[in-house]
């Protein structure tokens, strides 16, 4: 399947900004099927804001409809356009999200252009208007800035790790795309280390019950994106579950805090 970015315009974020957290289940424009876009392809939500390029949201496409037909599934308030995009696999929405500029550089589209910058460090406003395809490496960057901030929504709990693929006392070296989240090195690590926070020692289902039960983050000790190559992640050395809290302290800095020193701050 293939990946493209859309460019929201000022007003149009304006118009969102109540929903920030919410999953992005909805897009409008006029040449998504001139471009390519079909069902089942990805697409990230973009802008650029005094030359810093955002990255609001992911989605799958699920269905492309007429304006009409998007009214009677999400109700009247949508702008107008030829062509709707819904979703059903969207990312919550972050209107704050930035693009460090490491990544941006390496950013590439499909006729292997990659983004324009008016001088060293400013990006060119013009650069990402419309819909654009980017290359499958460029995709699985942006799916790390995103998965920084989802990783432990999804269902990948001790619970489902395969029999057999990672027995207790024995973990294996899995090697993954340096830029994708390995669920099964996810539930490994889970597997391995449980879900208390590392460094806080916070455990969800003890704090809320049965609604936090198998709900933690895992951390990578290597910052994803800045890897640049195949890797091998050991799910016992190279991650670490940790709750939200932590896990956005730890990426506070640059280069990111260790474990041991984020606890070094706790009080």
């Amino acid at each position: 399947m293939a990946a493209f970015t859309q460019y929201w315009k000022g007003k149009t974020i304006d118009d969102q900004a109540s929903c920030e957290g919410d999953q992005l289940r909805h897009t409008a424009g006029n040449e998504f099927v001139k471009k390519g876009v079909k069902v089942g392809d990805t697409l990230y939500v973009v802008s650029v804001k005094k030359s810093i390029l955002h990255l609001l949201g992911r989605a799958t496409v699920d269905r492309i409809v007429s304006q009409q037909d998007a009214k009677n599934e999400l109700g009247e308030n949508l702008w107008d356009a030829r062509e709707h995009i819904i979703s059903d696999h969207g990312s919550p929405m972050r209107f704050n999200r930035t693009v460090p500029s490491s990544i941006i550089k390496r950013l590439q589209f499909g006729n292997d252009k990659a983004l324009k910058f008016v001088r060293p460090g400013i990006l060119d406003d013009q650069t990402l208007r419309g819909v654009r395809r980017l290359t499958r490496q460029s995709s699985d960057l942006l799916d790390t800035l995103i998965d920084d901030q989802t990783d432990g929504a999804e269902n990948d709990f001790p619970d489902e790790l395969p029999p057999g693929t990672y027995p207790e006392g024995m973990p294996r070296r899995v090697t993954v795309n340096a830029y994708e989240r390995n669920p099964i090195a996810r539930r490994a690590c889970i597997a391995r280390h449980g879900t208390r926070c590392y460094v806080c020692t916070l455990d969800f289902a003890e704090r809320y019950g049965e609604i936090g039960h198998g709900f933690i983050h895992v951390h990578h000790l290597k910052r994803i994106a800045e890897v640049g190559r195949e890797y091998i992640i050991d799910p016992v050395k190279d991650l670490l579950p940790v709750c939200p809290n932590c896990h956005a302290m730890l990426h506070r800095r640059e280069p990111l805090l260790t474990i041991d020193e984020l606890k070094a701050m706790l009080r």
